[in-house]
């Protein structure tokens, strides 16, 4: 193709076009939503120095369209990971670029073909993208609440505020007085708010309650490829007190796993508009339908992204107007009134379409993991872990 490199920062993007990348292929590979790991075998010895790559940060998940035989992307590391991208994709979050090389995948041999899905990348601020070939807008940041309605004021005294340097950033769920559930995803979250209905309104609403974060407990075998056990307890560094607007919702002692096609509640104060890209003022609901593993882990969804810890419910049947996206990650999946999993992550864009967005599922290990650590003694709890 006689590429050349060449880079344009234009309106906080990274437009890249580069000379004739080597050719690497894939050993061992498995589409992960989008990434693609395995081990990678040089063809040229005689290649150049890498070009100009960029590394996926962590929480980055996205599906695109594999088509056998075209050329796209692809970044390759000394440890083994290859990223291949094509021109739906952008890398968030970016603290630098990184040299790595840049080449293309001509035959694929063990990529199987995807349809596209998804570009949800788990950051909400200070988001830099680079965008390979040509220009893509990028997706940034999670579940929000697309379609739903206001609930009434202080009808789920549970739900809790996240905010990250002082902006609202995802929800969670008060389990007791000084812990608070929600996604590993949801990073340096250092206060959180607690009896809020309106955003604007809270500062000044002495019925809210306002925490500092002492301590971030991620799951242990979170995986931010895979977004398997993405799940976090957030410790508070003092007790909340139960009132009308402020309540715990303790976890089930087992939870069930929800059968397809049943109608579950997810709640936030994310998005409204992905358009304005504005947050809503008020705690939104909206119903979505829970689809089987099966059925969700198929070529024509998330294509095997789904593992048995996982949940997948979104616009079908009767809700087809409702739907989450990004802003609310961490807030809870509720199904017959028990909370069941923690918004994770969904497909791109936030009006609603026939990818279903994806849940943790609280089972019974999880559950188990969950109450062995809220039984951790309080120590080394100064500030917080970041």
């Amino acid at each position: 193709m006689g590429w050349r490199v060449k880079r344009s920062h234009i309106s906080e993007k990274w437009f890249v076009v580069f000379s004739p990348p080597e050719l690497w292929d894939v050993e061992t590979a498995r589409a992960v939503g989008g990434s693609i790991l395995g081990h990678i075998h040089h063809h040229d010895p005689r290649a150049p120095k890498p070009l100009v790559g960029a590394a996926v940060q962590q929480g980055s998940v996205c599906s695109l369209q594999w088509s056998p035989g075209e050329d796209r992307l692809a970044s390759g590391s000394k440890d083994g990971r290859l990223s291949i991208w094509d021109g739906d994709f952008a890398a968030c979050k970016l603290a630098k670029l990184q040299r790595q090389p840049l080449v293309t995948m001509k035959q694929p041999s063990a990529v199987k073909k995807q349809r596209a899905m998804a570009c949800s990348c788990f950051a909400l601020f200070t988001t830099v993208c680079l965008v390979l070939l040509y220009v893509q807008s990028c997706v940034c940041g999670e579940a929000e609440i697309f379609g739903g309605k206001e609930v009434k004021a202080h009808s789920m005294p549970y739900m809790v505020l996240l905010l990250h340097r002082g902006q609202p950033d995802c929800g969670g769920t008060l389990l007791s007085s000084r812990w608070v559930l929600t996604a590993a995803h949801c990073t340096d979250i250092t206060e959180v708010r607690l009896g809020v209905h309106s955003i604007k309104k809270s500062k000044n609403d002495k019925s809210v309650q306002v925490r500092k974060v002492v301590k971030t407990y991620p799951h242990p075998t979170y995986d931010s490829y895979t977004a398997n056990h993405d799940l976090q307890l957030l410790k508070l560094n003092q007790k909340v007190k139960q009132t009308k607007t402020v309540k715990y919702a303790p976890l089930a002692k087992k939870i069930p796993d929800p059968r397809n096609g049943t109608t579950c509640l997810v709640a936030g104060w994310g998005l409204v508009n992905d358009t304005t890209k504005t947050m809503s003022d008020v705690l939104m609901s909206a119903k979505v339908d829970v689809m089987g593993r099966e059925t969700c882990n198929s070529s024509k969804y998330w294509n095997s992204a789904i593992t048995p810890d996982m949940v997948c419910a979104g616009p079908q049947g009767k809700n087809k107007t409702q739907d989450t996206c990004k802003g609310d990650s961490g807030g809870p999946l509720l199904c017959n009134g028990v909370q069941v999993g923690v918004t994770a992550f969904g497909a791109k864009g936030c009006r609603p379409h026939k990818i279903p967005g994806v849940y943790t599922f609280l089972s019974k290990q999880h559950i188990e993991w969950i109450k062995e650590t809220m039984r951790k003694p309080a120590l080394s709890e100064t500030s917080a872990t970041q």
